[in-house]
């Protein structure tokens, strides 16, 4: 197989065809994961609401599992601010605006915020009892059910010409817009940018994090008040660190202790 094109934090993209390209996961990757998000892009593709990558075929080989990609020629936002990094705030605003367009969707045939998250949150060893009683009270209130990424931010959108595309659909969930820009928030505060990309655009990124705090300035950016987002951050922060904390769990757990008071 050919020099990788790109890189996920468990995947590498490599080039096909002039049309396909193949995003194949780590050997110990769920395959039932790789499925899972297979589906669900699927579902997004189509519905014809947004620009997005179509999903072609689940690829296996070797024990390592993947999905093959309809190839988008395009320029990926981490790739134009791993050489300006400046630009991250630039770009912002667009990046909201995309995300209140996803927000706009409603979809059959992806899994309920409750079902994306209860057991997950239920049956974790990182939580106390009171904070999963407390996180699983605000995971079933009463919301708008909209179409949510689960994972959004500029490392999952790519620009051709003048239209961009939104990729990377595993963690999307039909649910309240406001946790998913409480996730997208929280991944600002407490995600690494990925070991692959170069150091100064790494440590960019840190300086960014700390000097203009990007959860909160992504919060008011999409226009929601930080006071009334505090219960949704706390389930963000939540889910971050059950789901996503394993290379950086002391900065994941002080965030959620944080967001608990």
């Amino acid at each position: 197989m050919n020099t990788p094109i790109s890189f996920g934090r468990r995947s590498e993209i490599y080039k096909l065809d002039d049309h396909k390209v193949l995003k194949l996961y780590d050997f110990d990757f769920p395959q039932q994961k790789v499925v899972g998000e297979f589906n669900k892009t699927l579902a997004i593709y189509n519905a014809r609401l947004l620009n997005i990558p179509k999903p072609i075929e689940v690829f296996e080989r070797d024990g390592r599992a993947g999905i093959i990609f309809e190839k988008v020629s395009n320029t990926a936002l981490i790739d134009l601010f791993q050489k300006k990094p400046w630009l991250y705030l630039f770009y912002q605003k667009k990046i909201t605006d995309i995300h209140k367009q996803i927000h706009k969707i409603q979809i059959k045939d992806l899994p309920t915020q409750v079902s994306e998250f209860e057991s997950t949150i239920a049956n974790s060893d990182k939580l106390l009892k009171e904070d999963k009683n407390d996180l699983l009270r605000i995971l079933k209130r009463k919301h708008r059910p909209v179409l949510c990424h689960g994972d959004f931010h500029h490392g999952n959108l790519i620009l051709r010409g003048n239209e961009y595309y939104v990729i990377d659909w595993m963690d999307a969930f039909v649910g309240d817009f406001r946790l998913d820009v409480a996730l997208t928030a929280v991944n600002a505060a407490v995600s690494d940018a990925p070991k692959h990309v170069p150091a100064f655009y790494r440590y960019t990124y840190e300086l960014l994090k700390r000097l203009f705090g990007l959860d909160k300035h992504y919060i008011e950016l999409y226009g929601l008040k930080e006071q009334g987002m505090k219960d949704l951050i706390f389930l963000a922060a939540g889910i971050h660190l059950v789901r996503h904390s394993q290379k950086n769990d002391s900065l994941h757990r002080r965030y959620f202790e944080k967001a608990k008071t």
